[in-house]
């Protein structure tokens, strides 16, 4: 007997990816349209720490976001065709 999982159960979680479109050029969410803005330049004293803090901040606010809160325009098409 062949099983063939449900889409359900192939559901991918989100990762973060760069992207780069017509307007923006960055980290975003693959699943939904939050994407990653510093809010300013990194603090640090040489270009080592600088790149830590940056990729602390973009993990930190990857790993807090509710990629519901950030609709993807697909997502919204298929919302207003239901």
């Amino acid at each position: 007997m062949v099983v063939i999982p449900s889409r359900k159960s192939l559901a991918t979680h989100p990762e973060m990816v760069w992207v780069q479109r017509k307007r923006f050029v960055g980290w975003a969410c693959s699943e939904c349209a939050w994407e990653f803005n510093p809010s300013e330049i990194p603090a640090g004293n040489t270009l080592a720490e600088i790149r830590l803090n940056y990729e602390l901040e973009r993990d930190k606010k990857f790993a807090s976001h509710v990629c519901a809160e950030h609709p993807s325009v697909q997502s919204k098409r298929g919302q207003q065709l239901k």
